[in-house]
Parts: structure tokens; C-alpha cells; sequence
């Protein structure tokens, strides 16, 4: 266990948008990758990666690609094995059980030293000696098979789910290609002319009493719900909360949602899921403008103007809210989703006749 092998150079010198060879941050999300560079790897595939800065086991990984390595990113690199994608997909979960009893923050962090000394659990080969064994007893194919076990369970269970909610009927009618194939025209509306804005009501972690309510806080995870209260808080029902970093959820339910959030309900009366979904990507885009010096509150996005398109034939001079095309909004969200769920049911149907493949080997 040692330091990955970094560039000595900045994000600007070592990120690149045309870049192929994946960057290992100290990260929690994406397998670690915070980008990608033009510059040659630094390490080879076959390794665990986790970081000793931030969030603990959660960013250990299994690096199957060449990367370039990050500052304070360490490697974890076989002595006598060689991973592959099952084994150590067993081996993380194993790592991130027995680490994730400790708690780790910035002042007690997870380091190389650590891990050195952690002890884990692995499965022996059938007839080992139960106290005299060694590295050379641990069933590596037990590993394979059991993870392969699991791949093949969830992988069946998202194909009934796909089923029994009408998911796996992502076939585009031709009113749908229709969609995709216009051009529309976009013009500026003001925050304020299509929502009532609500600024939520200020409420401290300290005085959170548990209950039923989902309450939404400044958060990108979990739709923005941190907590569910029984306090008395700002509420609503099938709209929209965004807070003051940009981060911006629809709820198609019951939530509260604190001062660092505010709520924007369609004036217009429309309930439609889709068309609030298009107004989330409407409006995330002033997330990139957001920070703790910036925040972004109720009146500010009530200000904000935002582009939508409009029905065809409308005066492009002369328009007012009601030239709206809702229309274009819903199907057009309805083919967003259509397409991502192919993409999902093509990688479940690759998957499943991979682990079929490798089920009879």
C-alpha cells in the first residue's frame, strides 16, 4: 500500500475535456474519477485506490483501466494475486464493511497505515486447516461465484421491475421522433411570471425531532432529503426545491424544506411529472454560478430569467406566457427518459449474457 504516482501540475495542466486517460482523485463518487487528461497514465490497471483526506473506505475503488494518480491517493497493489473485476468487487465490500465501523472525518482520517494493519475476513478453500492456513488457502473462486451470484439476482430483479412498471417499453412513437427532430424556438421568461416562489422556513439540525415529513435541505444526494421530521416546517406537494448551491429536485409528494431551500410551484396549475422534470434541467443551470459566497435564494431565482420554447407560429416579438409549448416540454422529457432506460436495459442484457457466459465456464 503505497501513493499512486502523480503529475506535478494543476487541475488546468492535467484535466483535459478531449482527454481518454481517467484521473483518481479524492473522491467518494464515479470510481474516484474526477476527469479525464491527455497525458500518459501513471499506474497500471489491477489496483484498489482509496483516499486518506476525505470520506474514509467510501472511496476505496477498483481501478480496471490505466489512470494518473492524485495527491493523496494511495494504492493498494497484489503482492501474490491479480484482481479481477468479482474478486475485487468482493474484496471492497469486505475492506468498506470492517473500515466503515470507525468513523472518519478531516481531523481522524483513513491512511495507509491503517489499512496495513486492518484484519478482514475472507473465505478459505473447503478442507483448510482452520488454524494453521495461509494467504494461499483463501477461495478466490468463491469470491467469483458468489459475486457473480448477486450480479445475476439484481440483475433479474431490475428486469421484473423494468416489466411491472411499463419501463421496458422505451420504443419512441413517431410523435416522440417528431419531437427530437424539431428545432424550437426559445425565448426568455421570467422566474416569477411561472412560479410562486416560497422560501422555506429556518430550522437547526439541533432541534430536528423524527416524524414523517421528508425534509429537504442544501444537499445534491437523496433529492435533497436529509432528514423526516415531525417539526413544524414550509411544505408543499408536487413542485419543485432548489437551493442556495444550485441544486435543484422535483417531489412528487409531501416535503418540507428548510431556509436553505426555497419551493417553486407552477402558477399555470400543471401537474405533469415530465414537464416539471424539464424545468429541473432548466433551471440547474444556474448551479454552476452558485457557491457559499453566491447563494441563491428565493427572491434571486424569483428575478432569474430562464429560456423555454414556444409554440410553433408564435410572434417571436410578441409572446407572452400563454405561447408556452408544454407540449414539446412533456415529450420531450418523456423521450429523455425513454432513451436513458434503453441505455440501461442494453447494459442489463449485455451483463446478463455475460454472466451466463461465465456461469457454464
Amino acid at each position: 500500500v503505497h501513493p499512486t504516482k502523480a503529475y506535478k501540475l494543476n487541475n488546468s495542466g492535467l484535466l483535459s475535456t478531449a482527454g481518454s486517460t481517467p484521473v483518481v482523485v479524492n473522491s467518494s463518487q464515479n470510481n474516484g474519477i474526477g476527469g479525464y487528461s491527455e497525458l500518459e497514465p501513471t499506474e497500471a490497471p489491477g489496483i484498489l485506490t482509496f483516499s486518506d483526506t476525505t470520506t474514509g473506505q467510501n472511496t476505496l475503488f477498483y481501478q480496471s483501466q490505466p489512470f494518473i494518480g492524485y495527491p493523496h491517493v494511495q494504492g493498494m497493489y497484489p503482492k501474490n494475486f491479480k484482481f479481477n473485476n468479482l474478486t475485487a468487487l468482493f474484496m471492497i465490500a469486505t475492506l468498506r464493511a470492517t473500515l466503515g465501523k470507525r468513523k472518519w472525518d478531516y481531523s481522524n482520517k483513513l491512511n495507509r497505515a491503517i489499512v496495513i494493519e486492518t484484519q478482514i475476513q475472507l473465505p478459505v478453500k473447503p478442507g483448510t486447516d482452520e488454524v494453521n492456513y495461509t494467504e494461499d488457502d483463501i477461495d478466490w473462486a468463491y469470491m467469483e461465484s458468489y459475486i457473480h451470484e448477486l450480479e445475476e439476482s439484481y440483475i433479474h430483479e431490475l428486469d421484473a421491475y423494468l416489466k411491472e412498471t411499463g419501463l421496458d417499453d422505451y420504443t419512441l412513437t413517431d410523435d416522440e421522433r417528431e419531437v427530437l427532430e424539431r428545432e424550437p424556438v426559445f425565448k426568455e421568461f421570467e422566474v416569477g411570471a411561472l412560479f410562486d416562489v416560497t422560501q422555506g422556513r429556518r430550522l437547526k439540525k439541533s432541534d430536528f425531532e423524527d416524524g414523517g415529513i421528508p425534509f429537504v435541505m442544501a444537499s445534491s444526494r437523496n433529492n435533497g432529503v436529509v432528514a423526516h421530521l415531525s417539526n413544524p416546517v414550509t411544505t408543499n406537494e408536487n413542485f419543485i426545491t432548489a437551493d442556495i448551491l444550485g441544486n435543484v429536485f422535483y417531489h412528487d409528494g409531501f416535503v418540507g424544506f428548510g431556509d436553505d431551500n426555497c419551493g417553486l410551484k407552477l402558477k399555470n396549475g400543471k401537474e405533469s411529472e415530465t414537464i416539471y422534470l424539464y424545468l429541473v434541467g432548466v433551471l440547474s443551470g444556474f448551479k454552476s454560478i452558485a457557491s457559499y459566497g453566491n447563494k441563491l435564494r428565493g427572491k434571486w431565482y424569483q428575478e432569474q430569467l430562464i429560456q423555454l420554447p414556444i409554440k410553433s407560429g408564435t410572434d417571436e416579438v410578441n409572446y407572452t406566457e400563454d405561447d408556452i409549448d408544454w407540449d414539446y416540454m412533456d415529450v420531450y422529457a418523456r423521450v429523455m427518459e425513454k432513451q436513458v432506460i434503453a441505455d440501461v436495459v442494453d447494459y442489463k442484457n449485455e451483463v446478463i449474457a455475460m454472466t451466463k457466459k461465465l456461469v457454464k465456464k
